[in-house]
């Protein structure tokens, strides 16, 4: 029992006052993620996480093969992509909107053409 107690006392002071991390949405834009990936999804994912996470955090652990099932993405096609398309300035000729506070830089946007379109 006192043993119990022991455990429980350092427990508390070394557990208390610390966020827990783990894998839900908030947690990963807070702390990171683990999702690893291509070089090419890396540079487009650092692109989403800076402009796109804040209101799309679902997104925030997705794989790029998930990506792709959740509909998102389609690999090697641009105009095929929604997440190309919605952005503002893409190339495809469709209209975009996205983010909604602003537009990519070029280069964001080739980050994530480029991740597109080598799938």
């Amino acid at each position: 029992m006192k043993r119990t107690k022991a455990l429980l006392m350092l427990f508390v002071v070394f557990g208390c006052g610390r966020s827990p991390y783990n894998t839900s949405t908030s947690d990963a834009l807070k702390y990171g993620s683990t999702v690893s990936g291509s070089a090419d999804f890396l540079a487009a994912r650092t692109v989403m996480l800076s402009s796109c996470f804040a209101c799309h955090g679902s997104w925030s652990a997705w794989t790029a093969a998930e990506f792709v099932s959740n509909g998102r993405v389609v690999g090697g096609s641009l105009t095929d992509s929604i997440l190309f398309t919605r952005i503002r300035g893409n190339s495809t000729g469709v209209s975009g909107d996205m983010p909604q506070n602003g537009s990519l830089s070029s280069e964001d946007i080739v980050a994530i053409k480029t991740w597109i379109l080598g799938m």
